[in-house]
C-alpha cells in the first residue's frame, strides 16, 4: 500500500532514454522497517501476579493465606486440587471450573483465597489490548500440615 502511494505521488512520468529510445532499468527501493517494535506489538504480554511469573509467585502467596488445618488434616483430606479461573480485563476474578478435589470444602477455601487475589493480576496483552485470560491453579495436599 506504502509503494502504491508513492508511486501514484511521482506523477507523469516517462521511462528512461538513451538515443531517444526506452530502455530497460532496474528499480531499487529500500524500505526499513522497525520489525522488532512490529513484533513486540503483536506478541502478547505475558499474565503476571504482583508483576511476576504466576508460576512462581501465586502459589507462595496463595499458600499464605489458605487455612489448610485440622478441619482437613483430622479428616484425612488429601489428594491433588485443580481450579481454573478467569482474570478478566478489567482485573476481576471469575471462577470456571472446579476440575479435581479431594473434598468440596477445601475447593471452597482455595477459591476464597483466589476471589481475595482481585486487583493483584496484570491480564495478558495482545497488542496493548487486556484480554480474558485463563490460569489453572493445581496444588497437592497431604496430610503434612507443613
Amino acid at each position: 500500500e506504502l509503494v502504491t502511494r508513492a508511486l501514484g505521488r511521482l506523477g507523469d512520468w516517462t521511462p528512461a532514454m538513451r538515443d531517444g529510445r526506452p530502455v530497460d532499468f532496474d528499480w531499487r527501493l529500500t524500505i526499513r522497517l522497525p520489525i522488532e517494535k512490529i513484533v513486540r506489538m503483536q506478541e502478547a504480554e505475558p499474565l503476571l501476579f504482583l508483576g511476576e511469573d504466576p508460576a512462581e509467585s501465586f502459589h507462595p502467596w496463595a499458600k499464605a493465606r489458605i487455612r489448610y488445618d485440622s478441619r482437613f488434616t483430622s479428616r484425612g483430606v488429601e489428594g491433588q486440587l485443580h481450579i481454573r479461573f478467569y482474570i478478566e480485563p478489567d482485573g476481576r476474578i471469575a471462577i470456571g471450573d472446579v476440575v479435581r478435589t479431594p473434598d468440596d470444602r477445601l475447593a471452597e477455601e482455595v477459591i476464597r483465597v483466589i476471589r481475595k487475589s482481585k486487583g493483584k493480576w496484570t491480564p495478558r496483552k495482545v497488542r496493548g489490548v487486556p484480554q480474558r485470560t485463563a490460569y489453572d491453579y493445581r496444588v497437592h495436599y497431604h496430610g503434612n500440615i507443613d
